[in-house]
């Protein structure tokens, strides 16, 4: 249930895990989350969760309408680690599922900055 990460020092498996299953909100910051392909209209996107948390639906245009595992989606919800079921009914951009948490203190995957993913090398003294 660790809902924020960075790739800094992560390597291999544990690098590409963090990038497959987070979504940056910042330069070095991820969090919990995926963006949600577009698929054919009112198509169903099935998907497994890895990180169990709640999580809110945000889009980069007006406000998606959704169903999720049958159920409407119209606040955040608690989604359990396993498969689950995604139909974005209305939306003409972009829309994730985000840790909901960081989108109620104000943070977007789809905000304006530069990802900085460079590992931060520790001096060869230290």
């Amino acid at each position: 249930r660790t809902c924020v990460a960075t790739l800094n020092g992560l390597r291999g498996d544990d690098a590409a895990f963090v990038r497959d299953n987070y979504l940056h909100i910042g330069p070095r910051v991820l969090v919990a989350g995926r963006k949600i392909p577009r698929v054919q209209s009112d198509a169903p996107f099935e998907f497994n969760n890895l990180i169990a948390a709640r999580y809110a639906l945000v889009g980069t245009s007006e406000a998606a309408t959704a169903m999720i595992d049958g159920q409407p989606f119209t606040a955040p919800v608690f989604l359990d680690a396993g498969p689950h079921t995604i139909q974005i009914n209305n939306t003409w951009g972009a829309v994730a599922l985000v840790w909901a948490q960081a989108t109620e203190r104000g943070f977007s995957p789809f905000a304006e900055f530069s990802v900085t993913d460079q590992l931060i090398h520790a001096h060869d003294s230290e």
